[in-house]
């Protein structure tokens, strides 16, 4: 099972940059990005979004280690596709939750907007 430190650094690769590169865009030192990539620091919410923002990919697919099993309902994986996000809601259950609840602020906070 690949670890969310090994699909930063293959998404990173895979685009050419250098952990120079990517520690001067999120403003951290050359070390403290190694760290990440090699998973010695726990990683943020909002600094795996900024990460897959740079990466040009989802949040998704540094959290899954099976995106390329990603089930479609139009055919029959959709047993395996299940089994596969609820593994992976189970793995990354934290991180998980703090998305759910931001996008439900920000809901909130919308409806006020519109509500005015």
């Amino acid at each position: 099972m690949a670890k969310v430190g090994k699909r930063i650094r293959k998404c990173r690769e895979r685009l050419g940059y250098s952990q120079e590169y990517m520690a001067s865009q999120l403003e951290i030192t050359q070390s403290s990005y190694a760290k990440l990539e090699n998973e010695q620091v726990k990683l943020s919410v909002g600094r795996i979004k900024q990460i897959a923002q740079l990466l040009e990919t989802s949040v998704h697919e540094l959290l899954n280690d099976k995106t390329e099993n990603t089930f479609s309902i139009f055919d029959n994986e959709y047993a395996v596709g299940q089994k596969i996000v609820e593994n992976m809601y189970v793995t990354n259950k934290e991180l998980y939750e703090k998305i759910i609840k931001d996008k439900d602020d920000e809901i909130a906070f919308l409806r006020k907007q519109l509500d005015k």
